[in-house]
């Protein structure tokens, strides 16, 4: 578990030019709660809406509220 952890969090840093997947891997590393990716991660649904990316968007809200501390922010999310 640790290892695939590291994985992701070493192709986060490859992805500096790429927001989306730098916030999936930055999600698919962490290891609990953290507002700071739980905000990427909400953008990167936004960024989906826009393209019109329905099903990726509601999975990046759902992702963003599991990784959210203020339930105010959860609830809005989901």
């Amino acid at each position: 578990m640790a290892e695939r952890h590291a994985a992701h969090a070493a192709l986060a840093g490859l992805f500096d030019g790429d927001p989306d997947r730098r916030a999936w891997h930055r999600w698919a590393a962490a290891f609990g709660p953290d507002p700071a990716i739980a905000a990427e991660v909400e953008e990167a649904g936004r960024r989906a809406m826009r393209r019109g990316a329905v099903a990726t968007a509601s999975v990046a809200f759902e992702r963003a509220a599991g990784m959210e501390t203020d339930n105010g922010r959860r609830g809005r999310l989901l």
